[in-house]
């Protein structure tokens, strides 16, 4: 690699001795150098302002001033390193020699014994130590730049030791501008001093004994979170630092961060987190922490008894196992809502408990945000709503049961009205009727024909009323549980028949044919006969009213026989059924035939007379008998069907 150039300033007034010195200089083969002459200081100077030699050799008697002078004018114009000096003296003179050295000379030379060797040898030389110098002095600069612009502390100690050679305390050979903040102390305050004369207490804290231990073995001493108590200028302070100690010569170097307000951070962060631990273990809501799209990241303890589940079950996505599946769509719309509007998220939902039950809990949330206002996390809790829910599910269904018996109520109430109603005219129509041919009577004015026919009328109205007065009287009993069988062996058959003959007459007159088919099969029974046969009587009577004149009413009478069901045996069952082809019921009214008071056709002007009580009154009878009535009908003007099924007890 080519070597640098260098400029060599030669400064003599003899020009036989500055030729002598160049052809010396020349005759360097590793080297080449610009030469440059001067005779006098001051045009020596200015040329030094201008081109900045490397080296000059310095003549000590100038015509002008002698070369101490030159050094001293030197120094004041430049502001940089000072070129490698060597001094040339006619005389070898030591005085001169050593306050030369002092100025900053290099080196000198007496000119009568120079030789071309020794002046290229010294010239290097000299060049070669300012090159060195200024390689120090750079890199002390850029060392103390860099420790004095450290955060760090920073510090250099050599050891002090007593005559045996042992370390009695450290001297402070250099501290940085943070060291200095940090113990509260100018530089000059410290430089020089001893270090535990300064900080007394590194002595009953250990630090002293391991600062020694690390100039005795080399091992370095590095400790984190280092907390002790010192004077820091006056004051006394409890301090916490991180700190890294390394063997330096006879002595150490240390970094040291304080860490006081770090530490103080982070035991009121623990301090904060275990309250708040404190406080979500304690309280009986569940708690829980979810990134913003909903993975779970904390829960307390509440949520693992309440669940049964493990950590890294509910972990993550884990928890959503324990919501109720018609729960999770809704949940998961609303969650995306908040976090799209960035509000508070609240919503009811069910959580699985441990024992497979579920549980009603309210989860709310609030969003925590990043600087750029995004969710980060949500913090939330989930309280139990589950006996709210089921008081407000029971005050439902107690207003549903309340609403129902009112309605019920009311109709019962619209019922009693109509009932009223309806009593006052089925029992005031025969009345009125049996009261008009007795006055008609009275006036003894009518023949023999008029008068059969009004006896027959009064007759006739006067049963009506009677079985109007049996039905309030049966249902009355029924109401009050005292309806009463009066049990025997009966022939069904015959009953139909006694039955069949009492509607005959009605039948006739509207021309209704009246067809039986009864199996004389079926065996005979336990029951009341007579009750028996005021259900045939209100059927078959309830069949000719509601048929038209020319219609037909049938009644059969069969046995269905039981079946053997593994080891138990159904009872026979005689069945009597009885149909018409009359006006038929309404798919609506179907329901509600056998209620008492109620008519299919209350509501028509032109209705057919009665308290409606009289299939009320039927089911009951054949429900003490064990049995059970049904109605069939395919809608109105298609007839109707009554069955009976009466279980054969002997």
């Amino acid at each position: 690699m080519a070597q640098q150039q260098q400029t060599i300033l030669i400064i003599d007034d003899c020009p036989e001795d500055r030729q002598v010195y160049r052809r010396y200089i020349q005759q360097n083969q590793q080297h080449h150098y610009t030469i440059l002459e001067e005779e006098t200081g001051e045009s020596a100077l200015e040329l030094c302002r201008q081109f900045h030699p490397d080296c000059i050799l310095l003549d000590f008697l100038l015509p002008d001033m002698d070369g101490l002078e030159f050094l001293a004018a030197l120094k004041q114009q430049i502001n940089r390193t000072m070129p490698a000096v060597i001094m040339l003296t006619g005389h070898g003179n030591e005085a001169v020699a050593v306050q030369a050295m002092k100025s900053g000379v290099q080196d000198y030379l007496v000119k009568g014994d120079i030789t071309a060797e020794q002046l290229r040898f010294t010239v290097q030389s000299a060049i070669k130590h300012v090159q060195l110098r200024q390689q120090l002095r750079h890199s002390e600069e850029r060392f103390r730049t860099s420790v004095e612009n450290m955060l760090d502390c920073f510090g250099i100690f050599s050891a002090i030791r007593d005559e045996a050679g042992e370390i009695v305390d450290f001297r402070i050979d250099y501290v940085n501008a943070a060291a200095c903040e940090a113990n509260r102390m100018s530089k000059k305050e410290q430089l020089g001093k001893r270090l535990c004369e300064i900080l007394p207490w590194h002595r009953e804290h250990g630090l002293f004994d391991r600062y020694c231990q690390v100039v005795k073995t080399g091992e370095p001493f590095i400790k984190e979170s280092l907390t002790y108590t010192d004077f820091y200028g006056k004051q006394q302070l409890t301090r916490a630092f991180d700190i890294r100690v390394t063997k330096l010569g006879d002595g150490f170097v240390a970094a040291w961060r304080d860490v006081t307000e770090k530490k103080q951070t982070e035991e009121a962060l623990r301090e904060s987190e275990e309250r708040y631990r404190f406080l979500s273990e304690a309280i009986p809501q569940l708690v829980w922490i979810c990134s913003a799209n909903g993975e779970c990241e904390y829960l307390n303890q509440r949520w693992y008894e309440f669940t049964g589940q493990t950590v890294e079950q509910a972990m993550g996505f884990g928890w959503l196992e324990v919501v109720h599946p018609d729960d999770i769509e809704r949940v998961m719309q609303v969650w995306t809502q908040c976090l799209h509007t960035g509000t508070l998220y609240e919503v009811e939902l069910r959580y699985r408990c441990y024992d497979g039950t579920y549980h009603w809990y309210l989860a709310r949330a609030l969003p925590k945000k990043d600087e750029q206002g995004r969710i980060a996390k949500w913090f939330g809790t989930s309280t139990d709503i589950n006996e709210h829910k089921q008081l407000e599910a029971e005050r439902t269904r107690l207003f549903q049961l309340e609403q129902a018996a009112r309605a019920e109520a009311e109709a019962a109430n619209r019922a009693k009205d109509e009932f009223v109603a309806m009593v006052s005219h089925d029992l005031r129509s025969p009345l009125n009727a049996i009261l008009g041919w007795i006055n008609l009577l009275r006036t003894r004015k009518q023949d023999q024909a008029t008068t059969m026919r009004a006896l027959q009328i009064i007759e006739r109205n006067a049963l009506s009323q009677a079985r109007l007065l049996e039905d309030l009287l049966n249902m009355s009993r029924i109401l009050r549980g005292k309806l009463e069988l009066q049990l025997c062996q009966v022939n069904l058959v015959t009953i139909i028949q006694a039955a069949l003959e009492t509607a005959y007459p009605s039948a006739n007159v509207k021309n209704i044919r009246l067809q039986s088919s009864l199996d004389d099969s079926v065996p005979p029974s336990i029951g009341d006969p007579n009750r028996l046969q005021q259900v045939l009587g209100n059927l078959l009577s309830n069949a000719i009213k509601f048929t038209p004149e020319g219609g037909r009413v049938e009644v059969r009478l069969e046995c269905l026989s039981g079946e053997k069901v593994g080891k138990t045996i159904t009872p026979s069952y005689a069945q009597i059924t009885v149909s018409d082809t009359g006006v038929g019921i309404s798919p609506d009214f179907l329901p509600y035939v056998f209620e008492r008071y109620l008519q299919a056709d209350s509501h028509k002007p032109n209705k057919q007379g009665g308290l409606g009580l009289g299939l009320a009154i039927a089911r009951h009878i054949v429900e003490l008998h064990g049995g059970t009535i049904q109605v069939a009908s395919h809608g109105e003007g298609k007839g109707a069907t009554f069955t009976i099924l009466l279980p054969l007890k002997c």
